[in-house]
């Protein structure tokens, strides 16, 4: 078995989702629908409460009569983009099923360790014949109030019998106390809770009480003393000898015959071991350059192991991705109306067409400055950049090619890094999300952990180990992508036993009768 832990040096782990990203009964949104995200959250700020006053004759002002907290509403607004008609209705239906809940546990990305109790009260419409809209919901807090996800529980300290408790919270809270009185039963050493106790007491910090029991009750029953028999540890593995035999003696009676048990004989068996630390080895694994297509992508693995046992060692891989820049010689900045010269090269209906519209020749203009999918718009005259319906079709990015201090590898684009150990299973790590673009010299990690089992004590080396680079989003494309590839090898310290280092006294043979 293994297990992951993925880490983004430009998104740091969790923050892939949108802050504000909502969960809803233990599954966050945008891990169930694709191209859905969450874009703002109102509602859950401080809640105003409402006041009740009375007016009596003359007197000034007026006097608090109550004062209470009405329902919260929660609004969430959220973008939701699909591939084609068919996607998006999928995608919309999915979502309404999500929000046919009631009572629903909500935690929010930015808030964790809090959930408010909140059932979907109204879903807005969204505009017609798109599959990229914007909409919202909300969700309605009969409890206007958010709680921490895990319960508090706190202990009495044995020297005074105190119980600090912190709520950490804003609102007035009260604990669960809970007293249990146990005895044991003697015939079957059950301890069943019905102890004989006779009272017990709570006190806050205004001396105001809860007693449970009669404090006056008499316990006229004396408990018998504990007794220490022995209490002895052997610090070697030879400790048990001549004169230990002579002092540690066995007891002796008259025996009714020689049918009965006969005596046995003593020795030790291991208490405790010390344990050898195990010595971390590190090194570099492979360093490659992606040339499937353009922008190129230079990677460098490199690993660290900790947690030698006997047949396993746990490793920590980590990729560094650095986006390289594009030859500066005929390159233009990704700016709007930035003038671009085509000669047969091939266009697009839009970002994800997987077939060409033909090719163009001559000079044309980017509509915008926003690569999606890693391909832009352009238009055919100056004077309709930005435009609607202007757009006279998509080019790749790497066909025109860019300035390099602008991202040339868009949002849309989803690459994951793969490494395998021998013949185990491929370890999976996000390198990029499809939420994220990239920019040219920069550079971008993701770290994953695995354990490799099945090792011999006396293994030095883990061999055959295997690195690619993948795509997650689906679509057409082979930018970032790198073939499976060798690694070097990786040295591992040996297993080292622990060592015995006290031991203790027991029976060795049980004799006959």
């Amino acid at each position: 078995m293994y297990e992951f832990r993925d880490i983004n040096s430009t998104v740091s782990e969790g923050n892939i989702l949108p802050s504000e990203a909502l969960m809803i009964n233990g599954e966050y949104i945008e891990n169930l629908i694709p191209g859905y995200r969450t874009l703002t959250v109102s509602g859950r700020e401080a809640l105003s409460p409402e006041i009740e006053t009375y007016e009596t004759g003359i007197r000034d002002g007026s006097t608090l009569q109550n004062k209470r907290y009405p329902a919260r509403v929660i609004t969430v607004q959220y973008q939701l983009i699909a591939e084609n008609n068919e996607a998006f209705r999928a995608a919309y239906n999915q979502l309404g099923g999500i929000l046919n809940v009631e009572e629903a546990e909500l935690i929010f990305n930015d808030e964790p360790d809090k959930f408010f109790t909140g059932t979907p009260s109204s879903i807005g419409a969204v505009p017609p014949g798109r599959n990229a809209v914007t909409g919202e919901f909300e969700l309605f807090c009969a409890d206007p109030f958010k709680y921490s996800v895990v319960e508090y529980e706190a202990e009495p300290t044995l020297a005074d019998g105190t119980i600090l408790i912190d709520y950490n919270g804003t609102y007035k809270s009260y604990p669960t106390l809970e007293a249990a009185f146990y005895e044991e039963d003697d015939n079957t050493g059950d301890m069943p809770a019905f102890g004989d106790c006779g009272y017990v007491a709570f006190f806050n910090e205004e001396e105001k009480i809860i007693q449970l029991g009669d404090p006056d009750e008499t316990d006229a029953e004396t408990a018998p003393s504990s007794q220490t028999l022995v209490n002895q540890k052997f610090n070697y593995e030879t400790a048990w000898g001549t004169i230990a035999e002579q002092n540690w003696k066995t007891n002796s009676g008259k025996l009714n015959s020689t049918d009965v048990l006969q005596e046995g004989s003593m020795g030790i068996a291991v208490a405790s071991y010390e344990k050898a630390p195990s010595s971390p080895t590190s090194g570099t694994l492979l360093t490659k350059t992606s040339k499937a297509a353009k922008p190129y992508i230079d990677y460098k693995v490199t690993a660290e192991t900790s947690g030698r046992t006997a047949s396993s060692v746990t490793v920590e891989v980590t990729v560094a991705a650095s986006l390289k820049a594009q030859s500066s010689s005929g390159t233009v900045s990704l700016t709007a109306g930035a003038a671009i010269t085509l000669n047969k090269t091939k266009y697009y209906v839009n970002s994800s067409t997987t077939s060409s519209s033909g090719t163009k020749t001559g000079t044309f203009y980017l509509w915008d400055n926003k690569p999606t999918n890693n391909r832009i718009r352009f238009t055919n005259s100056k004077s309709n950049v930005g435009k609607s319906g202007q757009v006279t079709g998509w080019v790749n990015v790497s066909d025109i090619g860019v300035s390099s201090t602008t991202a040339v590898l868009g949002k849309g684009y989803g690459l994951k890094a793969e490494i395998k150990f021998g013949t185990d299973s491929w370890n999976v790590a996000v390198l990029k999300s499809e939420s994220v673009a990239w920019e040219s010299n920069k550079s971008y990690t993701v770290k994953l952990k695995a354990t490799v089992n099945n090792l011999s004590s006396d293994t030095t080396l883990l061999q055959d180990i295997q690195f690619r680079v993948t795509r997650t989003d689906g679509k057409s494309g082979s930018e970032g992508k790198l073939e499976e590839s060798s690694c070097k090898n990786l040295e591992i310290s040996s297993y080292v036993a622990p060592v015995a280092n006290s031991w203790y006294l027991m029976p060795k043979t049980y004799g006959s009768g």
